[in-house]
């Protein structure tokens, strides 16, 4: 299970449905970088990497949470030291692979497939972070560790690992030639794909990007609006983050907006959190929230992410 998933629950919907309104949306745009091919996933999740990848370029004192691609080789292998998440060193230096695994017999290959690459892309992110110059290879690369994350939140093992694609390519390059940084511009807090303390209530949550008092994830739709199921979404970790806090996230700091990037047009949506939470209710949500969510674990549906 995973927060997408308790999510889908109609009982789920319903309740919030009942509970938070969703905002006035007004923003307009051009789609300035329609989709190259049909593995819309795939690339969304290889430039929620490289997103990340320049913010911490950046922003150096930018904290890093440990990339979910390295969950494929818990999933591929028996592990010896397990930890979830990983940050940067007070020095600012990412610690890659924490974690010793053995690979699992029937899949020592893949999981062999799955250290190179994970090397390899760690090589050419430490490169990308003195350079700051993008290339080819790490566009590569982050197709690779998306690969890797379905694998983690899919337990599902196929013979794609390692291909990529030109046209996915491509696709990724228009998107990083229409990226607004400025959009996501932090003066304090700066978290990289950052869990939540309470994330077991739901088997596992893990958002994009905390900017100061922003949480905001990045979606690569080619529409511009504010479905139901992105709303959802984000209140779903603004409720995790109520109950059991963000990853590095300073407790004097409170989430006072939540927000999407769309890639495809380059444009910054925010709210704030007043604007559909009701303090008054709230107390009450959050019994039957908790509930709710131990009820599906009971079932014994395995942890998972997102």
């Amino acid at each position: 299970m995973s927060l997408t998933s308790f999510l889908k629950n109609r009982d789920v919907e319903e309740r919030f449905l009942s509970e938070f309104p969703k905002p006035r949306f007004e923003l307009a745009g051009e789609l300035l970088a329609p989709p190259r091919s049909k593995r819309y996933s795939l690339v969304g999740t290889a430039f929620d990497y490289l997103i990340r990848f320049h913010l911490k370029h950046k922003h150096p004192r930018a904290v890093e949470c440990r990339w979910i691609a390295y969950g494929a080789l818990r999933f591929l292998g028996m592990e010896s030291d397990e930890r979830e998440f990983v940050e940067i060193d007070r020095e600012g230096r990412f610690d890659p692979a924490p974690t010793e695994y053995v690979p699992k017999s029937g899949y020592k290959k893949v999981f062999h497939k799955a250290e190179n690459i994970l090397a390899e892309a760690q090589a050419r992110y430490s490169h990308f972070l003195h350079s700051g110059q993008l290339n080819d290879a790490l566009i590569k690369s982050s197709i690779q560790l998306a690969q890797l994350d379905l694998i983690f939140r899919s337990r599902y093992v196929d013979g794609t690992l390692g291909r990529v694609y030109k046209e996915d390519i491509e696709d990724l390059k228009q998107l990083m030639a229409v990226m607004n940084l400025t959009l996501l511009e932090a003066r304090r807090t700066c978290i990289l794909n950052p869990g939540f303390g309470a994330s077991g209530f739901v088997g596992g949550a893990d958002a994009d990007i905390v900017i100061d008092n922003a949480l905001i994830e990045i979606k690569t739709t080619m529409h511009l609006r504010l479905n139901r199921r992105h709303f959802n979404q984000l209140i779903g970790y603004y409720v995790l983050s109520r109950i059991g806090g963000i990853s590095s996230f300073p407790s004097r700091q409170k989430i006072h907006e939540l927000g999407i990037y769309y890639a495809r047009h380059g444009k910054l949506y925010t709210f704030p959190v007043e604007t559909v939470v009701d303090e008054k209710r709230w107390p009450s949500f959050i019994r039957w929230f908790k509930k709710r969510a131990a009820e599906r674990l009971r079932k014994g549906i395995h942890f998972n992410y997102k």
